[in-house]
């Protein structure tokens, strides 16, 4: 017959080992989530990737059109004066500056970070441009782009500098 002290012994690593695997089932279970939001954005990514750049390309061709054909229904492009402003809840902001006669000639996306919802997604990007006689400009201008996913496609919400 086993004594006290030995039954006590064994209870606590009893103890102890179900709380070490209630400890690691909940490291695994976080784990599982990462690997469920990597796929998402491995799946996903190419697509923000294209918006993005589709999106910078019909800034170029000052194509308002095409770019309100990708937003939210709360965020909309106008044109106004030769330049291309940003309008979202009555807030307007001035998106490209033709008067200074700086062209967007190319662009680089820096970052691309999923929400842990995996439905929004912030793009980072740094625009390349080049003055009339393409020559490059120093810029200090990055965009960021704010997408969200509605169904199956994704639309662009807002733009900041």
């Amino acid at each position: 017959m086993p004594d006290s002290i030995a039954v006590e012994q064994l209870e606590k690593k009893v103890h102890d080992l179900t709380e070490e695997i209630e400890k690691t089932e909940k490291e695994l279970e976080k784990l599982h989530d990462i690997e469920s939001l990597y796929n998402y954005q491995v799946t996903e990514g190419p697509y923000i990737n294209m918006y993005s750049s589709k999106l910078l390309y019909d800034l170029q061709n000052n194509d308002v059109e095409s770019l309100n054909e990708r937003s939210h229904e709360e965020f909309r492009f106008e044109e106004k004066n030769g330049e291309i402003y940003a309008i979202t809840l009555g807030n307007e902001r001035k998106i490209t500056y033709n008067d200074d006669n700086y062209i967007i000639k190319r662009w680089f996306i820096e970052g691309v970070s999923f929400k842990q919802n995996g439905n929004e997604v912030e793009v980072t990007i740094r625009p390349h441009y080049v003055d009339q006689n393409g020559d490059s400009v120093q810029e200090d201008r990055y965009f960021k782009l704010y997408f969200i996913k509605l169904k199956e496609d994704w639309y662009l919400k807002d733009i900041s500098f």
